[in-house]
């Protein structure tokens, strides 16, 4: 039986080279489409997880938000962004099933030691989520 591997964020960059890899591996992938899901609307989660089999591979990967000066960030833009760098990827590790001996991977970044002024959004998120990553990996 051939091992799945659900891959989010895989249209270009890193996740199109995981998923590449991936298939050359022989995975059954699964890729979905910002249309089929968009991390920046929890119902969209809801929708596409309650549907979803068990993986044996999870990659949570996703790009942006774009820089943006801190006193141009919309109330919109901060709520977006929270959705899509944090609560999606909560909601998902939450309520996913990976089958034992199976893998989860959180491709991110962030700046600490010298932050990016531009970079606010996705510094604040990214950080935060790492967090709960952590604690993730330490309680299953």
């Amino acid at each position: 039986m051939k091992k799945k591997a659900l891959i989010i964020g895989s249209s270009r960059g890193i996740g199109r080279s995981i998923l590449d890899s991936l298939k050359k591996l022989d995975y059954d992938i699964i890729s979905p489409s910002k249309r089929e899901l968009d991390t920046s609307k929890i119902n969209s989660i809801l929708r596409f997880i309650k549907n979803l089999e068990k993986v044996d591979v999870l990659i949570l990967n996703t790009g942006g938000p774009p820089a943006k000066d801190f006193f141009k960030i919309t109330d919109n833009e901060w709520n977006k962004y929270y959705n899509q760098l944090f609560l999606g990827f909560v909601k998902i590790l939450q309520l996913i099933k990976i089958n034992r001996e199976g893998y989860i991977f959180a491709i991110t970044s962030h700046t600490i030691k010298k932050p990016e002024n531009n970079l606010v959004l996705s510094n604040s998120f990214r950080v935060a989520f790492s967090s709960v990553f952590k604690t993730y990996s330490k309680l299953v």
